[in-house]
């Protein structure tokens, strides 16, 4: 009688554990790879939603020849109107967000004019913006823009806490990686 030549089944699972291993190993680094990947890319987002905000009110600030106003929801720099609206998922409508516009009558978001501009991109929402004037020094403004970017569907509330994102910083844990928050600072001198 002739031996046949193959595997025995202990080889067979041997070779299987020792292959399902490898693909186990290799999937959590690729599923890793991708939440890093994820997750840099909603912080450059942020970060450059947060950068061109500071960019255009200081570039107002700077060469208005206006002092800053500033109401309850909104403030004005001569003609122009930044009215916020904080913790809001800016998903197209109006009241989310930060617009630039014209007014008419007193620096507060209801007298925004028809057709502002919105200044925080769909996705993100504004959690924190201000212009403050030193009153010793009434030339220069401090700008502060917090943009924060997490799933639509997780719930942000009037208080700014959901799931990711404890109201500053995003939290760590599952999701994680669609949670970014940018939040920056510069000072304005009006040069005009």
């Amino acid at each position: 009688m002739t031996k046949s030549k193959g595997f025995t089944i202990i080889e067979l699972l041997i070779a299987t554990t020792v292959f399902s291993t490898i693909l186990l190993i290799s999937t959590s680094g690729l599923i890793y790879i991708g939440k890093v990947y994820y997750r840099t890319v909603s912080q450059s987002k942020t970060q450059e939603a947060a950068r061109s905000i500071i960019s255009e009110v200081s570039q107002n600030v700077q060469f208005s020849g206006s002092r800053v106003t500033a109401g309850t929801d909104a403030y004005c720099i001569g003609s122009t109107m930044y009215a916020r609206y904080l913790d809001r998922h800016v998903n197209g409508g109006n009241n989310q967000g930060l617009f630039r516009g014209g007014y008419s009558g007193a620096c507060n978001a209801s007298n925004l004019n028809a057709g502002a501009t919105q200044l925080v991109p769909r996705g993100m929402f504004l959690r924190a913006f201000s212009i403050n004037v030193d009153a010793s020094i009434p030339d220069l403004a401090t700008i502060t823009v917090h943009v924060v970017q997490i799933p639509s569907t997780d719930s942000i509330g009037a208080g700014g806490v959901s799931s990711l994102f404890d109201g500053s910083f995003c939290r760590g844990g599952a999701g994680s990686e669609y949670c970014a928050s940018s939040k920056l600072e510069t000072t304005a001198f009006k040069r005009i």
